[in-house]
């Protein structure tokens, strides 16, 4: 059986951990998604099926819209997303699985995190979008996190597909 896009990107990313890597395990400090469409979240379901004990992830950040509204978008309703083999049902099944001691924090505009010498500063969230944003034109992407990242100088401004 030939493995899956994302298997295969789980082990691309996990080879490239591993090259970089210097620590005795690959550790992951945040891993986070802009929303919870199928090219945003299966490689990361697949790398925690395989990897998972290979590598530290210490936090997830996501903000996911309610499953009901999940279900308002017609793509995430015909594919099942809340049932047995949909995305979202297998990425918080791998997370229960695999994760089951980490940190999950979900965002909200106006956060600041703080990971080593990264910030994360949080400027919009679905949180703050309902029920203004009901899927209007079948555009799921308007629940993407935007946020900036700010690390040694740099400001980097991540739009998922907002």
């Amino acid at each position: 059986m030939e493995p899956s896009g994302s298997e295969l990107q789980a082990d691309i990313l996990y080879n490239t951990l591993t090259q970089y890597n210097v620590l005795d395990k690959i550790t992951v400090a945040a891993w986070v998604f802009t929303h919870a469409h199928s090219d945003h979240i299966t490689a990361f379901t697949a790398f925690v099926n395989k990897y998972s004990q290979n590598v530290n992830i210490e936090q997830l950040v996501y903000n996911y819209p309610s499953d009901s509204d999940i279900l308002k978008d017609p793509d995430m309703a015909k594919d099942q997303a809340l049932s047995e083999g949909g995305i979202v049902y297998e990425q918080r099944k791998a997370i229960a699985e695999k994760l089951p001691n980490v940190k999950i924090s979900t965002p909200y505009a106006g956060d600041l995190y703080k990971f080593a010498n990264a910030e994360l500063e949080f400027y919009l969230t679905p949180t703050d979008m309902f029920p203004v944003m009901c899927y209007q034109g079948n555009e799921f992407n308007t629940s993407s996190l935007i946020f900036k990242i700010k690390t040694e100088g740099q400001e980097i401004l991540i739009t998922g597909d907002s």
